[in-house]
This record gives structure tokens, sequence and C-alpha cells, in this order.
């Protein structure tokens, strides 16, 4: 073997003036060089670290709780418990006879027309059904209520409509529109119509009343946050469903909507909405 390539070890002992301590050392040298000083540390092993040891730990309970199903345990008592001292009241009804007012000034035969709104209300009369249910008186809605569902720029073009007697303008504003026509009365009517749903609904709420029926238009449920479409002017379902999630403490809300057509402005205002 090369004599110059021999290495040897040596321990010794080193004194700092600063702790005068003393510290273990051992160092490396071959036969015509320096000695080389080596740690103790470096022949420890190698510890982890407490970030990777804490991923680790995590993932583990993380593939532990995927093998572990909830479990629900039902009260079978909780709707007789909640029934207690419940007394049934009676159904509501809402409506205003002025909605036949809003009509198609330069169409009779539009098929949005007031005959849908008195058909209803003639055949609930033979029926013996108004006579058996409280009537609420039916209210414009305020346009801080509107404008929980809807933009400023609509509830401003609504309302410069109001009165107007320019039939001219009316049919050509309704022209811009899917499904549309303004009457001079429109705006107070739809506000009307708004205000009566959030009005039985605040009743079925507070207690006034076991259920109810609005019968009211203009209708709703195509009623766009920024845009007027199908006869719809404010989505008077979307703006009651609001107003009880906002102010009557209702946590969950089911909307079903029986119509021919799809109510596709009131899925779009819930549609991000778990409530």
């Amino acid at each position: 073997m090369d004599e110059k390539s021999v290495r040897y070890s040596k321990c010794g002992e080193i004194t700092t003036k600063r702790s005068g301590k003393k510290s273990t050392f051992q160092t490396s040298t071959t036969e015509n060089g320096p000695p080389l000083r080596r740690s103790p540390r470096l022949n420890e092993k190698a510890k982890p670290s407490q970030a990777v040891v804490a991923a680790k730990k995590n993932a583990k309970m993380r593939q532990v709780s995927k093998k572990v199903p909830d479990i629900v345990i039902k009260d079978i008592y909780q709707t007789a418990r909640e029934a207690k001292d419940m007394v049934r009241k009676q159904t509501g009804i809402i409506y205003d006879r002025h909605m036949t007012e809003h009509k198609c000034i330069w169409d009779p035969n539009y098929p949005e027309c007031p005959e849908r709104f008195t058909r209803v209300l003639e055949r609930c009369e033979a029926l013996g059904l108004i006579s058996r249910c409280l009537f609420l008186e039916a209210r414009e809605a305020t346009e801080n209520e509107i404008l929980m569902q809807h933009s400023v720029e609509q509830v401003k073009i609504l309302k410069a409509t109001s009165e107007c007697r320019d039939e001219e303008f009316l049919e050509e504003l309704s022209s811009r529109y899917d499904a549309i026509y303004f009457h001079p009365r429109t705006y107070k009517l739809s506000l009307l119509s708004a205000g009566s749903a959030i009005e039985l609904t605040d009743a079925v709420c507070m207690g006034k009343v076991q259920n109810g029926m609005a019968v009211v238009r203009p209708p709703g449920h195509h009623a766009m946050k920024s845009e007027y479409c199908g006869y719809c002017f404010f989505n008077n379902v979307a703006l009651a469903a609001t107003h009880a999630l906002t102010h009557c403490g209702v946590s969950r809300i089911l909307i079903v909507d029986w119509d021919v057509h799809h109510g596709q402005a009131t899925q779009q205002m819930f549609y991000c909405d778990p409530r």
C-alpha cells in the first residue's frame, strides 16, 4: 500500500476561553497533510423533520376515517315533541283584483292576459274555497325588498314606464326583451305581486296561517336578476324565499316550480345557495 495514502484517526480535547469547557473532537490526517476535523454529529443517524412526521400522521388518520362510516341516530319522537301544543290554523289567501289592469295594449290576444288571473279566482269561488280561507291584505313590495334579488337598473327601467301613455314607446321597449309587454300599470302591479308573495310568506312563518296561496300577476319565475323575460318582471317566489331565509329564521326551503316552462331565473338565483 502506498504510504502517502495511509490515514489514521486521533482524538483530542480543546478548551475555549469563553466557556472554559472542554470539547472532544476527532481528526483524520495523512502522513503528508494537515489534520482534518470530523464532527461527532456526522456519525449520528439523521432524524426526520417534525413537519414530515405530522404529514404522515395526518395521511394515516385520513385513511382510517374513510373506512369508518358515519353513524346517524334518528329520534323517532322528534316530530311528536315538536307537534306538542300546536293548533291547526287556517289557510291564507292573498290577491288584489287590480291585477287585471296589467294587459297588452297593442295585442288583445296576447297569451298573458287578465283572464289567467280571474279564471283562478272564479274556480276557487265556485268550489267554496275562498270562504274557507283567511283573506290577507295585498301590499306593494318595497324597493329594498326587490333589490334582494334584482339589480337597481332593472327597477329603474320598469319604474320609468309607470303611468306612461306613450304606446309606441312601450311597444318599442317591450321588443327588446323575450315575451314581454309593458303597460302603464305594470310597475305598480309588479310591486303588488311581489309584495303579496312576501306578505303571505310572513304570515306562514309567523304562525298567522298554516299555509296559503298567493293568486298574483304579473308572474315571476322567468324574471332574472338583470333582465325581464317570459311575462315576468320581478321574481315573486325568489323574493319571498329570500325574505324567509333572511328575516324569518328559516334555514332551508324547497321550491317546486310546476309549469309548462322551466323557471330558469329561479334556478339561477338559488343555484349556488345550499339552503
